[in-house]
């Protein structure tokens, strides 16, 4: 047989299985999307399939997220209040020396706590900061945590990072 004929056939009887409920859908296949080398009047379909039961509705509605009557939101998810604060960036006047402030002056840094500062003190005990950008080798200072600091960072300069009025 032909090879894209195999992968069709595969693709049908996993369709038909997860119909069925015995197999729970992979996220490797993509059945929702339409195969590109057929044409879409020969889509496949289990409704007259002998043998192939439809899911009933009782069982459809208890595989969704249960929301209450007030929100339209998941009970799961809780509001998260800390992520609605605004970044102490904008609160943020001046520079920081990298390579000489205080574990206490990089925690003005927004998204910078006492670990995080912690650990660039001891990188640069090891080897000091020879670019601003070397400080995305510490742990924890991934690119949107640089991005939201760099503004503020330098290392040939005197720190004057204060929070603005």
């Amino acid at each position: 047989m032909h090879y894209k004929a195999l992968i069709f056939i595969h693709l049908i009887i996993i369709h038909m299985i997860t119909l069925t409920g015995c197999l729970e859908p992979s996220p490797s296949y993509a059945l929702s999307k339409p195969d590109r080398h057929k044409p879409p009047e020969q889509s496949v379909s289990t409704k007259d399939a002998p043998g192939i039961s439809q899911p009933d509705a009782h069982e459809t509605e208890s595989k969704a997220p249960k929301t209450t009557k007030e929100t339209s939101k998941p009970e799961t998810q809780p509001e998260d209040v800390a992520l609605k604060e605004e970044p102490r960036s904008k609160n943020l006047q001046g520079h920081i020396n990298i390579n000489t402030a205080s574990p206490q002056e990089l925690q003005l840094l927004p998204r910078i706590g006492k670990s995080i500062s912690q650990r660039i003190v001891d990188y640069r005990q090891k080897r000091p900061f020879k670019r601003v950008t070397q400080l995305k080798r510490v742990k924890g200072i991934g690119p949107t945590t640089y991005k939201n600091i760099a503004i503020h960072l330098c290392v040939d300069c005197k720190t004057t990072l204060r929070q603005a009025k």
